[in-house]
């Protein structure tokens, strides 16, 4: 993970809901994304561990490896550890703030309690699938006939944070997803990912004051 503010591309206070997360999006050819018609947005952000030592099947206490993430899990997250062909999720009932344990429900939503090895990475879910908006900008020209026109300038995906999104400081990654229905059918057309490229967009949820 970045090591400094610098490399977060989105950075807010402990607590704060302000400023909301904009991503501007745009199609193969660089164009904004038309986002006119049936469209659902949803939002996801999680952070990364890895697990300090082996667990087996039964075992309820978790410890990451160096400490990474444990900052970020807090009672009620959901942790999800999965490999090519299996997966498990658990839930997290207490947290050991001195020894740097967390205490997790094991096997929910009906996956499978299994043995994970040490340095079996974990995903700390911070929400998932939480509703989320779109916004469009238009920009007005004139034409080669001397008429004015709009034109769309601007596709952004927009989450607006609650006060519990950042109570817990930590570096995370955050990912929208783009849902587009036929309006006619209600059937899904298509489902898309963003960022596409990688992981997910880099967050820092911090204590310090924030420059202005």
């Amino acid at each position: 993970m970045p090591c400094n503010n610098n490399n977060f591309e989105f950075i807010i206070k402990k607590n704060d809901t302000n400023p909301p997360l904009r991503y501007k999006i745009f199609d193969c050819d660089s164009n904004p994304v038309d986002l006119e018609g049936d469209f659902l947005v949803e939002a996801s952000m999680w952070s990364n561990a890895k697990i300090k030592k082996d667990i087996d099947d039964a075992q309820q206490d978790i410890s990451f490896a160096d400490n990474v993430g444990f900052e970020t899990a807090s009672i009620g997250s959901n942790l999800l550890l999965k490999t090519s062909n299996r997966y498990e999720l658990m839930t997290v009932e207490d947290v050991d703030d001195i020894n740097k344990i967390i205490y997790a429900q094991r096997a929910q939503l009906n996956s499978v309690a299994s043995v994970w090895k040490k340095g079996s990475p974990i995903k700390i879910i911070k929400f998932l699938n939480f509703p989320a908006t779109k916004e469009l900008e238009y920009s007005d020209g004139i034409d080669i006939n001397g008429e004015k026109t709009t034109s769309l300038s601007g596709s952004y995906l927009v989450y607006n944070w609650n006060g519990l999104d950042t109570s817990t400081p930590g570096e995370y990654f955050f990912e929208f997803k783009l849902t587009k229905f036929n309006t006619e059918s209600g059937t899904v057309e298509w489902s898309r990912k963003y960022p596409s490229e990688k992981e997910g967009i880099t967050v820092k949820i911090t204590d310090e004051n924030l420059e202005v």
